[in-house]
């Protein structure tokens, strides 16, 4: 008890520190007076289509692998490996591409890689007759990775990223190194977020250097999960060294198992006459371990940005599906369990020895309980419970679904049974009859990679 004590307030002093080291810094920076020109303005652009939609807040309470370019302390929250990719279009030969990775490292951590590429080609260069003499391209290119780790019993996630940055102009080629931070404190449905990111370096040319422009951000957002759907709402406040201050609000709707829906809105304080238009709006498919994600950016005087992304999630579900449990198991070498031989009553009753008469017959043991009374046994609810609480799985609108997702669970040795109590078909897990005893129970399970719910029982 001492040392989780210890543990605890030692997590506690990290967090305020970095609290206390990203917001300062932030708002004396957007105090900071001094004009200048800021290198690798790519960096600025938010990665994937959730990120182009939502406020990194909302983005991480369905995490994925594009998260290392935002805040890579939510990458800890994955239970298995992900990869990710991303295009965008921004007018006509300008494109951005990215592709993320997500690896578990021992000691509970996530080992996460990413890279991104703006690249625009047919650049002409004129002479004073107006004819072309020339014809270029340019890029900007960047390799990132970090580390994260999560601290369950706190709810509590931190990262750590570094990551490498080279740019191509048609006169010289630049380079440097930046540095980013991240914490995501997530119990019952809220979530903080504090990010620090691209901080501590510079763009070097051959001719001189460019700062590189931070950003710091601190973000709420809460998760809704009434009997038709998942609704996860949140805002962020963003500061940077170039005294930008932005500030987004966005949800996402998870109509079922299969579609999600996604809407923001984004003001810029210190541009008011943006050429961007403030709302955006956007949705992703899920079939299985594979999730599609589009997003609609308007502009206002040039063409829409259109940005598609795919995930591949190794596991039995993908990480933004947030209506069933998230299934995956760890990588804990396990063997699946072997077929026992299936044998006939009539091959059984001649292998049986016949009693003699200094033999009494052994009686017949009772049949095992039903799968559904097994799985139901010892978790009524408690004597004295008003209506006790149930963890459970997943709502559905079909029997079929929700027996798929039992036997799924069965699979891992996991009780669960089909109940319809309350007119939806809900996949429990177990009947407790207090709070205290179910989150525990809901603890544990988390522990072992699942995400389950507690709901409370109607008298």
């Amino acid at each position: 008890m001492l040392r989780r004590q210890r543990a605890r307030r030692a997590l506690a002093s990290i967090c305020l520190s970095l609290v206390f080291f990203m917001l300062p810094q932030g708002v004396a920076a957007v105090a900071n007076e001094e004009a200048g020109t800021f290198g690798a303005a790519f960096l600025r652009i938010p990665v994937g289509a959730k990120a182009m939609t939502l406020p990194g807040v909302v983005a991480g309470m369905r995490p994925d692998a594009s998260m290392i370019f935002s805040n890579p302390a939510v990458l800890a929250e994955i239970s298995a490996g992900e990869v990710y990719l991303s295009r965008a279009n921004w007018l006509d030969d300008l494109s951005l591409n990215a592709i993320g990775l997500v690896v578990p490292a021992p000691l509970d951590l996530k080992w996460s890689f990413g890279s991104r590429l703006l690249y625009s080609g047919g650049l002409k260069g004129y002479d004073a007759a107006g004819q072309v003499v020339s014809e270029d391209s340019y890029y900007d290119l960047d390799f990132s990775t970090a580390l994260s780790r999560r601290f369950t019993g706190i709810g509590l996630g931190v990262g750590v990223g570094v990551t490498y940055l080279r740019e191509h102009l048609p006169q010289e080629n630049g380079r440097g190194v930046v540095f980013s931070l991240g914490t995501s404190y997530q119990r019952s449905g809220h979530r903080v977020e504090l990010v620090a990111e691209d901080i501590g370096g510079a763009l070097s040319f051959p001719s001189r250097d460019y700062p590189i422009d931070s950003r710091y951000g601190i973000g709420y957002g809460r998760s809704f999960r009434p009997a038709w759907g998942v609704f996860d709402v949140g805002t962020q406040m963003s500061f940077s060294r170039s005294k930008a201050k932005r500030f987004r609000i966005g949800a996402a709707y998870l109509a079922n198992p299969f579609l999600t829906l996604r809407t923001g809105f984004e003001h810029v304080f210190s541009a008011p006459e943006t050429s961007q238009m403030p709302v955006s709006a956007g949705f992703g498919f899920h079939f299985g371990a594979l999730t599609l994600d589009y997003a609609y950016t308007s502009q206002e005087y040039f063409s829409s940005t259109h940005t598609v992304s795919f995930l591949y999630s190794f596991g039995l579900s993908p990480g933004g599906d947030a209506m069933r449990p998230n299934t995956r198991r760890r990588s804990e070498g396990r063997k699946p369990p072997v077929a026992q031989p299936v044998t006939t009553a009539k091959a059984t009753a001649k292998a049986q020895p016949r009693p003699t008469d200094q033999e009494k017959p052994v009686a017949k043991p009772a049949d095992p309980k039903p799968a559904q009374d097994a799985a139901a046994g010892k978790n009524k609810p408690e004597k004295g419970a008003s209506g006790g609480f149930a963890v459970i799985a997943g709502v559905h609108s079909r029997m079929e679904s929700a027996q798929a997702e039992v036997r799924a669970l069965r699979l891992l040795k996991i009780p669960a049974v089909v109940d319809k109590s309350g007119g939806h078909l809900r996949v429990l897990i177990a009947k407790y009859g207090s709070r205290k005893k179910a989150e525990k129970a809901l603890a544990k399970f988390r522990k072992k990679g699942h995400v389950f719910r507690v709901v409370a029982e109607e008298r």
